[in-house]
């Protein structure tokens, strides 16, 4: 019996032993797990407060500070396309274009951005290879790149300028951002856009009308006053959708008339029914003829029998102020 209670004793030693050790063993990997941890918190927490400082020296234009600070944040984490693009960007900024061609290269690979191969052509250009300026251009307008005015008026592209490529590239943008300037049909009213003195066929003044171009040339806004005071605006648009010209127009009577109309026969016409203010429906003809540079007729016309006869309502001559 003293020897069974032995064996019991050793065998419960044994399974003492074995528990600590298995206690013991999880024990150390929750330690280790905790410690990779707070490596890994540490290393975020030094990567953000790299990050800030590189940002403060950024927005200060100290670009040689952030330089070595962008240079902090690339050794710890090469995979940052941000921060390889903004110190590129510090490079540039210190006329070191080589350095900032093979960070914006870097960026490039890591996130593909427009706006860095936008830069990227810059830095080319200010290296004197217009080749490579015009073809990461290109490659930045092809991914959506399309600040037009930016392009044409930065001066890292000022060796570009008389380069038949980069031309066309500027004009490929503006077709993009300014559809109408190069729509054939959103041109036809041109002609009315200026500044006029406005007489009635026997010669009296009959008021003036400033016609502008506005939103993006897609649409004309007319500015009349007439000669004793009344004032009215219009706005003019062709609809790529219908295939037609509108015109809103709203005096300081409350009248209110929208025409649709069409451009032919070197005129353009339009055509409206509406209600006047004291309760009639009558149908109108509004057609301007271009009849030079200088000078366009406005003919408005009314019907009150629903268009069987029309009567003349105004008939004017505009003559553009020199």
């Amino acid at each position: 019996m003293k020897n069974g209670k032995s064996d019991k004793v050793v065998y419960f030693g044994y399974f003492v032993l074995a528990i600590c050790l298995m206690v013991g063993v999880t024990f150390l990997e929750v330690a280790a797990q905790t410690n990779t941890q707070i490596v890994n918190t540490n290393g975020l927490e030094s990567k953000q407060a790299l990050i800030e400082t590189a940002n403060q020296h950024f927005q200060k234009q100290d670009w040689q500070a952030a330089i070595q600070a962008y240079l902090n944040i690339t050794n710890l984490d090469p995979k940052d396309g941000r921060a390889w693009y903004r110190l590129g960007f510090s490079y540039h900024s210190l006329g070191q274009h080589e350095k900032a061609v093979e960070c914006y290269s870097k960026s490039i690979e890591i996130g593909n951005n427009p706006v860095v191969m936008y830069n990227l052509a810059c830095a080319y250009a200010k290296l004197g290879n217009k080749d490579k300026a015009c073809e990461w251009l290109e490659t930045a307008i092809a991914k959506g790149f399309n600040q037009v005015d930016q392009i044409k008026n930065d001066k890292d592209f000022a060796t570009l300028h008389s380069d038949a490529r980069f031309v066309e590239l500027v004009k490929k943008v503006e077709k993009v951002t300014h559809p109408c300037i190069y729509t054939a049909e959103a041109r036809q009213f041109d002609f009315w856009a200026g500044e006029w003195e406005v007489k009635t066929q026997d010669g009296n003044l009959a008021g003036a009308n400033t016609i502008q171009c506005v939103v993006g040339d897609c649409a004309l806004i007319e500015n009349w006053t007439d000669s004793r005071g009344g004032t009215g605006k219009s706005f003019n648009f062709y609809n790529n959708q219908t295939k037609k010209w509108y015109q809103t127009w709203v005096d300081d009577k409350g009248n209110v008339i929208n025409f649709v109309g069409d451009y032919k026969d070197n005129s353009m016409q339009f055509q409206a029914e509406n209600t006047t203010l004291d309760g009639k429906k009558v149908l109108r003809k509004l057609t301007f003829y271009p009849v030079s540079t200088d000078q366009v007729r406005q003919h408005g016309q009314i019907s009150n029998d629903n268009g069987d006869t029309w009567t003349t309502e105004y008939d004017l001559n505009y003559f553009r102020r020199k």
